[in-house]
């Protein structure tokens, strides 16, 4: 059974014929052909020929027990997802429903996410990993006021006035 080989026919576009898509007869021998008998007996001579790759397209497909669900959303922002991101609408809102069931969600918006870019976060990561060095220069801190004070009342018994 022949299979396709995700290729245009080269010989097929330089007639004008520009999505004849070619197919492996016997991928083990590497035999490619195309409806109009065009034959390419190794994939080295059809590589010699720059084919055009047939873009794969992805296509989403529910998973075992998912259910289909009529939702209202704003035309704009769903023309806009879909713009960016083809082909994942649905597994970004099964996602984000499971983040909101399952999860302990964070959702940053607007200013404090374009406060956070210009800081230099990126993502949920850097955000973790900024706030647990802030934790640790704050207990740093303590730390060191801690001894400050441990000074300042040595210094207080030597008689010893500190610096204003």
């Amino acid at each position: 059974m022949a299979k396709r080989a995700m290729m245009y026919c080269p010989r097929c576009r330089n007639v004008g014929l520009t999505t004849v898509e070619l197919v492996t007869e016997n991928p083990e021998q590497d035999v490619f052909r195309c409806p109009n008998s065009h034959a390419f007996p190794n994939y080295m001579e059809l590589m010699k020929m720059n084919p055009d790759m047939i873009k794969l397209v992805a296509s989403e497909k529910p998973q075992p027990g998912d259910v289909k669900v009529e939702v209202w959303v704003d035309k704009q922002i769903l023309d806009r997802f879909q713009s960016l991101y083809p082909a994942k609408l649905n597994a970004t809102v099964s996602s984000i429903m499971s983040l909101h069931l399952y999860g302990d969600p964070v959702i940053i918006d607007g200013i404090q996410a374009k406060k956070l870019r210009d800081l230099g976060v990126r993502n949920g990561a850097e955000m973790v990993a900024a706030m647990e060095v802030a934790k640790s220069l704050e207990d740093q801190l303590a730390t060191l006021q801690g001894q400050i004070a441990i000074y300042q009342s040595m210094f207080e018994k030597a008689g010893v006035m500190a610096p204003a």
